[in-house]
């Protein structure tokens, strides 16, 4: 466990907080006018989806890719990717079309400079490590912990209580 908490901590400190805060102020300009999607495969659309989820909470419009009710994309519409590589198959398929419809595309991905990273109207680049973990574990734990913070300082910037964010919360869990 200690191995895992440190390379999060290690992250975190060469992690861009600039790209961060602007991040954050894409998110939460005009935020109630926005639609936001979500789109992540495997255990990086996981975390994402967390996201989404928290978004929800704050009684906006958020979806994640495969939601029946899914709306149309359109130039409301904020599409939030989570990809380490950038290069996931169907990932840039949704891009394109995401773009295609006037959508703004926000990546979070370990490669700024792949084919996603190209698509994006911006790039929050997460840190590279040599991991002790399997396969891409940092990245997905990473994601999930950057984006609880995220959602924590989008809730404080929109100045959200506790009990604004429950009237949301599902009551069938």
């Amino acid at each position: 466990m200690n191995e895992i908490i440190s390379e999060l901590t290690q992250a975190w400190k060469i992690q861009d907080k600039v790209q961060i805060e602007f991040f954050i102020s894409e998110i939460a300009t005009n935020f109630y006018d926005k639609t936001f999607i979500g789109i992540g495969a495997g255990r990086m659309g996981f975390s994402l989806k967390s996201f989404i989820m928290r978004l929800g909470h704050m009684k906006t419009r958020a979806y994640f890719i495969g939601d029946t009710c899914l709306p149309k994309v359109n130039n409301n519409s904020v599409v939030i990717m989570n990809s380490s590589s950038g290069e996931t198959r169907t990932n840039i398929v949704f891009a394109e079309q995401a773009k295609l419809n006037g959508a703004k595309l926000l990546l979070i991905t370990q490669n700024s400079k792949s084919t996603i990273g190209k698509i994006a109207d911006y790039v929050l680049e997460i840190p590279k490590l040599d991991s002790t973990q399997v396969m891409k574990t940092f990245a997905e734990q990473y994601t999930f912990v950057l984006l609880d913070y995220i959602s924590s300082r989008i809730i404080s910037k929109l100045d959200l209580s506790e009990i604004y964010l429950n009237q949301n919360h599902s009551i069938f869990e």
